[in-house]
């Protein structure tokens, strides 16, 4: 709900679509360039390691699709999830501003007093940026290799998606319902299912994390970081799920990748007001400057109309 309220707001505002459009030459080029890594250094690797061992048979795949792909596009096809990751990565290396000038422009309209105290702070250095997304990228990628290497061996394999997703699921939704979940993704039918859902959770907690940039890499306390991304993991999915699936679109991205930074400052107020009705909670930067959020139905809200949009996504 946040995600479209965002996107919506910032397609209201005057300042927020001429930045967008100024930012689609650069758009196209990171995207293009996104896809070009992806398959480099995806595609190109698991293409060899398919000829030599003789694995999933992507051309049946394709085929079951209702039409016939090249092998290497019906692996990129599959890897699609990745492009969203490796387009921040490669603004974090080579475009820092881009990310900040989006951001910065919507929160300023959005609450003055949080845009300009968080200005103030100083960003992490440009190598300590580096090591984070080297550090998150190198993660994921351990990750998927480890769960691919396992999904092959006999019997041990069948459980390693379930348990992946178990175990993410119960992050977001709670351990019961989290387990009910692992438990419907033994099913043969639904795995391949849980499969996606398990690759679009790994990507949208990524993509949290890049789109959040500009407010966490001025927390200088590792402990609100770990907090905000622990206490708000069901929020973050929630949030950049819809964005993960609209720019693994080739074209669609192109657009969806500038109002995705711009939306993101109704996220952060939103959490920040929410973190404020909470008991025993670590408190967030900013967050004295957002009224906080008021359940409805216990008294009115005590956010600004103007604000209304930020009811909170639930989990």
């Amino acid at each position: 709900k946040v995600a479209c309220d965002g996107l919506i707001e910032c397609a209201k505002d005057e300042e927020v679509r001429g930045r967008c459009v100024t930012k689609l030459k650069a758009s196209v080029l990171l995207t293009l360039l996104a896809y070009a890594n992806v398959f480099c250094w995806f595609c190109i690797p698991l293409r060899i390691v398919y000829a030599v061992f003789g694995w999933p048979d992507l051309e049946a795949w394709s085929d079951a699709m209702g039409f016939r792909l090249p092998l290497e596009l019906a692996i990129l096809w599959q890897l699609s999830f990745l492009v969203p990751h490796v387009y921040f990565v490669l603004l974090e290396l080579f475009a820092t501003s881009h990310i900040d000038e989006m951001f910065f422009a919507t929160l300023r309209t959005l609450n003055k007093p949080l845009h300009d105290d968080l200005l103030k702070r100083k960003r992490d250095s440009y190598w300590a940026t580096v090591w984070k997304v080297t550090k998150r990228s190198l993660q994921m990628i351990f990750f998927g290799i480890i769960l691919s290497i396992l999904s092959f061996t006999p019997y041990l394999g069948y459980f390693v998606f379930p348990a992946a997703s178990t175990y993410l699921h119960m992050k977001v939704v709670g351990k019961q319902v989290g387990l009910i979940l692992g438990v419907l993704s033994l099913i043969p039918a639904v795995q391949p299912y849980a499969g996606a859902v398990l690759k679009l959770m790994l990507a949208s907690y990524s993509m949290s994390k890049d789109l959040l940039a500009p407010y966490q890499l001025r927390l200088h306390d590792r402990t609100q970081q770990v907090y905000l991304n622990r206490r708000y993991f069901g929020s973050l999915l929630g949030f950049c799920a819809p964005f993960v699936l609209l720019t693994s679109v080739p074209v669609l991205g192109i657009f969806i990748f500038p109002l995705s930074q711009a939306a993101t400052p109704y996220l952060l107020v939103n959490i920040l007001a929410r973190n404020q009705s909470k008991d025993l909670v670590t408190p967030l930067f900013g967050e004295e400057h957002v009224p906080p959020y008021v359940k409805p139905g216990k008294g009115s809200s005590a956010l600004p109309a103007h604000e209304k949009a930020l009811d909170p996504v639930v989990g």
